[in-house]
């Protein structure tokens, strides 16, 4: 059985990581590359949608 209080807590973390992509996509590719907690925070928001 589908439970949907599981279901909104998934929505609400994909809206938070859709979120914070948008944060770092704005930032230019030199900066992301040679910060490695941005670089792999994006990995790991970007893993949540595979």
């Amino acid at each position: 059985m589908v439970e949907p209080k599981k279901i909104e807590g998934i929505f609400r973390n994909l809206d938070t990581y859709v979120s914070q992509l948008r944060q770092l996509a704005r930032l230019p590719q030199q900066e992301l590359a040679k910060d490695l907690v941005k670089l792999g925070a994006t990995k790991y928001y970007s893993m949540s949608f595979s």
